[in-house]
């Protein structure tokens, strides 16, 4: 939560249309540079770039946490997931930034967020009125709900120290419109509309895309993990996973970009579903197809396992992934000659469905006839007998099982009749 607001919060201190209607922000930065470089006579030198980036999360400090609690308001929800026909989404989009302008009485919020502006914000709101639309697909914490896209993290300050490190002195100028910030510790930022970001953001996808082309010639697929190794020094899974988690605002020629690379680059389930489903293939094409004949037999375990897997919940996969367990040879037809192996382990979950069926066909109109519900149950003679041996072994017994012994007895399933020479205990057992 507080990621995504620093995120929200950051990505407004890095713009100009902010800095020229914020008047905290500026007075806020000047005490604490002037406080610093009190105390510091190394401070004292830093360039304003420098200040810009290391009193930044001190500065917004308060408003990421009032960023953070609007954010799990329900009544500013409601205001995105409005689906109401008549409300269109500019419309939803205004309201919300008004109503986000009021609580953070900074009005001018919807003057420098709109929903043609990439934004950590826009990717918030975008994933709120998914998971209104599909909320099984939104359980994952990689949603966009809760996670912030790499272009849309914060700079880190070591990092971004480093940086500057690097770089050539900027010559900084003064700028009159921002309330309270001195000349000299003027901080040069972009100017328009957000036209610098959709560059840097375009060319980073075309650059991803390469290394996309890449791997597929490859491996003939995305299914990159997330957390695998960079190859190239290009971490491609996880620049997938941030085109996943925005791919509803990505723009079309990006999203046919990647589609012609691979129809399955953004499955409706899990990535990790159709990554081993590429695995499957790789070993089919190798072995041949899989059939349903055979028990599954002399199949590597991980692969046995996934099968299995697979075969017990088909009837709740999607038809899509049915359609691509058939190119593996698991059709419906295979799954049922599966079925009927001769002394076939059913899994836990099976033999549960079918006691549930049964017992709601046969619980309120009792068994068919000549099906009893124990067969060779014990007589009276050896219930009170196998009562005796349990009160014979009683300190053996563990403390759940004394207690169905003792409401056995009670309830009159059977009678222990102890001799008159038993100890009181036994009599009270």
């Amino acid at each position: 939560m507080f990621a995504v607001a620093r995120a929200v919060v950051c990505g407004w201190w890095q713009q100009e249309a902010c800095w020229q209607r914020e008047h905290v922000w500026g007075q806020r930065l000047e005490r604490v540079t002037l406080d610093t470089s009190r105390r510091s006579e190394a401070a004292s030198q830093w360039l304003a770039a420098w200040w810009h980036l290391v009193a930044r999360d001190a500065v917004v400090f308060p408003a990421v946490v009032a960023v953070a609690a609007a954010l799990v308001d329900p009544a500013l929800r409601l205001l995105v997931t409005d689906e109401r026909p008549l409300v269109r989404r500019s419309r939803r989009h205004d309201r919300f930034m008004t109503a986000l302008g009021d609580r953070l009485e900074r009005g001018w919020l919807k003057e420098v967020e709109w929903p043609e502006r990439p934004s950590a914000l826009q990717t918030r709101m975008r994933g709120v009125a998914r998971e209104l639309r599909s909320p099984s697909r939104s359980a994952s914490p990689h949603s966009g709900i809760w996670w912030v896209p790499a272009a849309h993290q914060p700079a880190e300050v070591g990092a971004g120290l480093c940086l500057l490190a690097t770089t050539p002195p900027v010559a900084f100028r003064g700028h009159a419109g921002v309330t309270g910030w001195r000349g000299e510790l003027y901080v040069p930022r972009r100017v328009g509309r957000g036209a610098g970001l959709k560059a840097v953001s375009e060319e980073r996808f075309w650059e991803g895309l390469g290394h996309a082309r890449r791997y597929v010639v490859r491996h003939g697929h995305l299914a990159v993990p997330h957390a695998g190794a960079p190859q190239d020094g290009f971490d491609l899974g996880r620049w997938l996973a941030n085109l996943r988690a925005a791919s509803a605002g990505l723009p079309p020629e990006f999203v046919r970009a990647l589609t012609e690379l691979s129809v399955w680059w953004n499955p409706p389930w899990p990535i990790s579903w159709q990554r081993a489903w590429h695995r499957t293939r790789a070993h089919s094409l190798a072995h041949g197809l899989v059939s349903g004949d055979d028990n599954l037999a002399g199949m590597p375990r991980w692969l046995e396992r996934w099968l299995r897997q697979q075969i017990a919940e088909y009837s709740r996969l999607a038809a899509e992934q049915q359609e691509l367990l058939a190119q593996l040879g698991l059709t419906a037809a295979e799954i049922d000659r599966f079925h009927a192996w001769p002394a076939r382990r059913r899994s836990v979950l099976h033999g549960l469905e079918a006691a549930h069926d049964y017992a709601a066909r046969h619980h309120l109109h009792g068994l068919p006839e000549g099906v009893v519900w124990w067969t060779g149950a014990p007589d009276e003679d050896q219930a009170r007998q196998w009562l005796h041996a349990q009160q014979a072994s009683w300190h053996l017994l563990q403390p759940g099982q004394q207690e169905l012994v003792s409401g056995a007895a009670r309830g009159g399933v059977a009678r222990c009749r102890f001799s008159s020479g038993a100890s009181a205990h036994e009599r009270d057992t």
